[in-house]
């Protein structure tokens, strides 16, 4: 039937696809975007018979029907009204067509295998593309990150805490002693270079972002070139498609540690396809490599290693399945000897300030005892997170589901993008490639979200990921520019697509609403005047009850005391205002009556919030210590 009416397979391919992606993707702009995908499909050759229908693959196809139905039935029922019954057989019908999705899309899958064996027939010199993703990278992170010359400042509070932290360390303050951030060490050595370069601004951190994005996808880039010969296609949509991937819900304003790590995500994944398709064993010299980078990111994020236990697993599987374990105990030297090359520097910088101590409790016991657990409370209260009294698994898994439904809503192109991924890699007859993404995104993610609590930007640190997804996608965009002749047009529509991805990526940032906002419209900006103009010498100022939103860089001052900006530790701040050693305590959204300090200024402004459609009304309250004959 196909085989006389090829125009027929189309159709179905394509309005199951449309089908499918109104169901994942109900965002207008997504599905718009993603069409570009559906249309590929129209380039599959019309020639080609699908396969007979057998029950392993009809079996397949409805188990995930019937998963992503579960699946949406559950959402529906915690963020929509499921009453009518219209609603309820619009999704059963979504669910149907999603079993002629699943099965079609399989089958395509299964024609864009990749080849086995020696990688050197696709291998191209980078060095011209990874000049052209640092440009794009600069360019493009100028719109899309707060940090850069184009806003007065990242409005953020991690990205500040980061820049008033490290500028601390850089005058001589030791990190958990004398000034205190959650944080691994090593975050702030990274920010070093950028506060050096710009003290008084972030511009400097604008330079680390864009060269982290930059690294980031030139590794993806080389990921791809293991598969396919790039043309001018992937050439130029290569680096739009993976900024938009990475601009979205989570970015943010840009300068989480999760984005400054991707580039070791990266390259950690690109070593375990590098060895895979090219079948052979890793060497030892690949495992000395992945210590290093597991390190750089335990003295980071230490709950963000969780990727390497998955690719450490996966390389017991293998060395057990392939009788290598002599190979297994040299990686495992190999690998430990990297991971303490980091260690080592770090233990002996804290054992020569007496404060070893200090690093252990301020990085590992505070964290366990004081972050995670007060916000696990306060998250068991939200929407997000619901306490109950079921035993812990069946607990522990509601919570999972519960916080990928909460960021499900913002973040579409990623899951489906690990949907695409799945699907793609068990369509192929080497299973090798889905086993290793299963274990390092499955150990990511409960590295991440096994806290029992989330933040939406911990899924910047999944981004990483989207390189499996883009594989399956660029074969097909190049068996399709191979059928085109006019390589000239070939180039104009890449070009024009690619402008046409960047634009988008640059509107849709969550930064570009505070783009042409000037510097007195800043409330962190106005209270720096009012305390400059008291004519106080480096004054003490206390930020009560809320993370650093930017005032101690207005101000061009440092903390005082260690605990400068937390929620959790108001002993010392307390202790602080009631002997009256701050000369200025700045609150937010709440107002205190404090013995001895007046309130002088009110100044409020609006930020983004995380769902990126709405706006937030920030209130800030300047106090300041009366002179010592009325405080006292």
């Amino acid at each position: 039937m196909f085989a006389k009416m090829p125009w027929l397979k189309k159709i179905i391919i394509i309005v199951s696809f449309f089908c499918m992606m109104l169901l994942l993707m109900p965002s207008l702009s997504e599905t718009l975007l993603l069409s570009l995908v559906g249309g590929l499909f129209m380039f599959l050759g019309p020639d080609r018979d699908l396969p007979k229908l057998s029950i392993k693959r009809l079996v397949f196809a409805s188990i995930m029907a019937a998963c992503l139905i579960a699946f949406y039935f559950f959402y529906l029922a915690e963020f929509n009204d499921i009453s009518s019954m219209s609603f309820i057989l619009t999704y059963l019908l979504y669910g149907i067509l999603s079993i002629v999705f699943i099965y079609l899309l399989t089958i395509s899958c299964e024609r864009l295998a990749y080849s086995s064996g020696s990688t050197s027939d696709h291998a191209k010199n980078t060095h011209i593309y990874s000049l052209f993703a640092f440009v794009f990278s600069l360019v493009v992170m100028l719109f899309v990150s707060q940090s850069s010359p184009l806003y007065v400042m990242n409005f953020w509070d991690d990205s500040n805490i980061y820049h008033t932290v490290a500028r601390a360390m850089l005058n001589g303050k030791l990190l958990y002693r004398d000034i205190y951030d959650q944080k691994g060490p090593l975050m702030f050595f990274i920010q070093m270079p950028g506060v050096v370069l710009s003290p008084r601004n972030f511009w400097g951190m604008y330079i680390t972002e864009a060269v982290a994005v930059a690294l980031w996808i030139i590794v993806s880039y080389k990921c791809i070139t293991l598969f396919v010969k790039p043309g001018k296609i992937t050439f130029l949509l290569f680096s739009p498609l993976s900024m938009l991937a990475l601009i979205s819900h989570s970015f943010h304003y840009g300068g989480s540690a999760e984005e400054f790590l991707l580039p070791i995500f990266g390259y950690t994944l690109y070593i375990g396809i590098k060895c895979i398709k090219e079948e052979r064993f890793f060497a030892n010299k690949e495992a000395f490599i992945i210590g290093v980078l597991s390190s750089i990111v335990f003295w980071t994020k230490y709950n963000l290693c969780g990727i390497f236990l998955g690719f450490i697993v996966f390389v017991i599987i293998y060395a057990v399945k392939c009788r290598q374990l002599n190979k297994l105990c040299k990686l495992v030297g190999a690998f430990l000897i990297g991971f303490f090359i980091i260690c080592i520097p770090v233990g002996i910088y804290y054992v020569i300030n007496g404060s070893l101590k200090d690093l252990f409790e301020g990085y590992f016991d505070s964290i366990v005892s004081v972050y995670i657990k007060r916000n696990r409370t306060m998250y068991a209260e939200s929407a997000t997170i619901r306490s109950s009294d079921s035993p812990f698994l069946i607990g522990f898994v509601k919570d999972q589901v519960s916080m990928f439904i909460a960021n499900y809503k913002y973040e579409h192109i990623l899951f489906l993008s690990f949907f695409a991924s799945f699907i793609y890699l068990a369509s192929q007859k080497n299973k090798k490639m889905l086993m290793f993404f299963i274990l390092t995104l499955g150990s990511c993610s409960l590295g991440i979200f096994g806290m029992g609590f989330q933040m939406p930007y911990y899924l910047m640190g999944l981004k990483a990921f989207v390189v499996f997804a883009f594989i399956p996608l660029f074969i097909l965009i190049e068996k399709v520019e191979s059928k085109f002749t006019n390589k000239a047009m070939v180039t104009f529509l890449s070009a024009f697509a690619a402008l046409c991805l960047t634009a988008t990526v640059i509107v849709e940032s969550p930064s570009l609403f505070m783009l042409g906002r000037k510097r007195d419209e800043y409330p962190q900006f106005q209270i720096a005047d009012i305390i400059a103009a008291d004519g106080i010498s480096d004054p003490k100022i206390i930020n009560y009850g809320f993370l650093d939103s930017g005032f101690f860089l207005a101000c061009d001052v440092l903390p005082f005391n260690t605990h400068y900006c937390t929620k959790y530790y108001f002993e010392e701040q307390n202790e602080l205002i009631k002997a009256h050693e701050a000369d200025y305590i700045i609150t937010k959204g709440t107002t205190y009556e404090w013995e001895g300090y007046e309130l002088i200024y009110v100044s409020s402004t609006y930020e983004m919030d995380w769902d990126g459609r709405d706006t937030v009304d920030n209130t800030f309250y300047l106090y300041r210590l009366r002179s010592k004959d009325q405080a006292y």
